[in-house]
C-alpha cells in the first residue's frame, strides 16, 4: 500500500472517530436536556414525557446515578398521578442502579401501600430503615401499614421511634393517638391528641381526632368545640362537615336547640379570641434565632377554601417581600423545585413539620417558612410559622386577616414586615 493510501485511510478512520465522539457527546447532551425539561417542568405528562426521553438518550458518560434519579422523577410524577403500579416499576429499576438510597424503598414502599399491598410495603419501609435509621417519617410510614394490618403495638412501637427522632412530630402523635383509640384505651389517645394540637394549634386533623374519641365517650359538647375548630381551620373538609352532622341531631335531643345555639356562638367567639391573641402574642426571637432566619425557604402555603393557585401566588408575594428587605436571605422558587427534584423528593402533601424539616435539610437552609391561606365566609386569614431546620421548633408565628380581597397583598407586606421588624 503506498504512503497516500495509507494517509487517506487513516484520515477516513480518524473522521469515523470524530463522528462517533461527536454522536456520543449530543446524545449525553440530550439526555441532560430533556433531563431538565423534566424536572422544570411543572405539568405531570410532561414530566413523564422528558424523562422517558431522557432515559432513552443516557448513555454511560451520563452515569448510573443520574439515570436512577430520572427513574425517581419519572415515578414520582407517575405517583403523583396515581399511576401507581408504573410509579412501583420505575422505583424499583432505580433501586436496581442505586440500591443504597434509603429514599428509594421508601417511595415504593408508599406506593405498594396506596394498593393496599401491605406486606411488600413493610419490605421496602424495613429495608429503608436499615440502611438509614434516623429518618422519621420512614416510622410513621411503616406504622401506618401496621396500622392499616391492625398489627397495633408494631404500630405504636414505629409511632414512638418517630417521636424519639422528632419530639415535634404531631402527626406521629395523632396517628399513635389513633392506635389508643381503637384499643378503647381512650385517656392515652386523648393525651396524644393533645400533644399534637399543643405542638401545632392549626392542626386540623388533631382536633377531628379528638372530637371522634369526645363522641364515643358521650362527651358530644367538647366533640363540638373540636370539630368546629377543625372546620374553622380546614372549612371545606367533607368528613368534619359530615361529623358535625353527626353531632348536631344529638346535643339537640340531649341540651335542647336553644342551649345547643348558645354553645355554638360561644365557640366562636373563642375562635375570634384566639385568632386576635395569636396576632398579639408574638413570639420574641433570640439573637440565636434570628440568625437562624436568616437563611430561609418558604413552603407554598397551603389552601384552605381557596384555590391551590391563589394561595402560591400568596406564597411568592411573601418570599418577594422578604427578598426586597435584603435581611434575610430566601431560596428562589424555582431553585428549590430543582434541588428537591434532583434529590427526589415528593412535595405533595408535605404540610406538617417534620417534613418541613427534612425538605430544609435537603434544601440547607436554616429555617423554613410554612402556612397558609383561606377564606371563611367573608374573612380571608393567612398564617405564617417558621421551622428550625435544627431542632424542629417553632421560631415565630404570625397571622393577619382582611375582608376584601384587594387587601390580601396588603397583609402579605405586613407579615413580611413584622418579621423583618423582628429581625432589628
Amino acid at each position: 500500500m503506498s504512503k497516500n493510501k495509507k494517509t487517506i485511510k487513516h484520515i477516513i478512520l480518524l473522521q469515523i472517530f470524530i463522528s462517533m465522539l461527536f454522536m456520543g457527546v449530543c446524545i449525553a447532551s440530550e439526555f441532560g436536556e430533556y433531563y431538565h425539561k423534566g424536572k422544570n417542568s411543572r405539568d405531570q405528562n410532561e414530566k413523564i414525557r422528558f424523562f422517558t426521553k431522557a432515559i432513552k438518550m443516557w448513555t454511560e458518560e451520563n452515569g448510573n446515578f443520574n439515570k436512577s434519579d430520572t427513574y425517581i422523577l419519572r415515578g414520582n410524577a407517575h405517583s403523583n398521578k396515581n399511576n401507581h403500579d408504573q410509579a412501583i416499576k420505575d422505583y424499583t429499576k432505580a433501586i436496581e442502579l442505586n440500591p443504597k438510597d434509603a429514599d428509594i424503598y421508601n417511595n415504593r414502599g408508599f406506593t405498594y401501600g396506596e394498593i393496599k399491598n401491605y406486606d411488600q410495603s413493610i419490605k421496602d419501609f424495613n429495608k429503608a430503615i436499615e440502611i438509614n435509621p434516623k429518618k422519621p417519617r420512614t416510622y410513621l410510614n411503616r406504622g401506618n401499614i401496621y396500622y392499616f394490618k391492625h398489627n397495633y403495638d408494631q404500630a405504636i412501637e414505629d409511632y414512638t421511634n418517630a417521636i424519639e427522632l422528632n419530639p415535634e412530630y404531631e402527626d406521629a402523635y395523632n396517628n399513635r393517638g389513633n392506635v389508643y383509640k381503637q384499643l378503647s384505651n381512650y385517656n392515652k389517645a386523648i393525651k396524644d391528641y393533645n400533644k399534637a394540637i399543643k405542638l401545632n394549634t392549626e392542626y386540623d386533623v388533631g382536633y377531628y381526632s379528638r372530637a371522634k374519641v369526645m363522641v364515643l365517650m358521650d362527651n358530644y359538647e367538647q366533640a363540638l368545640r373540636d370539630i368546629s375548630k377543625a372546620l374553622y381551620i380546614n372549612p371545606e373538609e367533607e368528613k368534619y362537615l359530615h361529623a358535625r352532622q353527626v353531632i348536631i341531631p344529638v346535643l339537640e335531643r340531649t341540651i335542647g336547640i336553644e342551649t345547643l345555639r348558645r354553645l355554638e356562638q360561644r365557640i366562636k367567639d373563642k375562635h375570634r379570641k384566639e385568632t386576635n391573641k395569636t396576632r398579639r402574642d408574638k413570639i420574641i426571637l433570640s439573637s440565636y434565632d434570628k440568625e437562624r432566619l436568616k437563611y430561609i425557604a418558604v413552603m407554598d402555603f397551603r389552601p384552605l377554601n381557596v384555590s391551590k393557585g391563589d394561595s402560591a401566588f400568596v406564597s411568592d408575594f411573601f418570599r418577594q417581600d422578604l427578598v426586597t428587605s435584603n435581611s434575610i436571605k430566601v431560596i428562589e422558587k424555582n431553585n428549590m423545585d430543582k434541588i428537591l427534584e434532583e434529590q427526589g423528593f415528593q412535595q405533595t402533601g408535605c404540610t406538617d413539620t417534620e417534613c418541613a424539616v427534612e425538605m430544609g435539610k435537603i434544601l440547607n437552609v436554616k429555617s423554613m417558612v410554612i402556612g397558609s391561606f383561606g377564606k371563611l365566609l367573608d374573612l380571608y386569614q393567612i398564617t405564617i410559622r417558621i421551622v428550625s431546620v435544627e431542632s424542629g421548633n417553632i421560631l415565630y408565628a404570625d397571622d393577619a386577616n382582611c375582608k376584601s380581597s384587594d387587601d390580601v397583598r396588603s397583609i402579605v407586606s405586613k407579615l413580611a414586615n413584622r418579621l423583618i421588624n423582628k429581625m432589628k
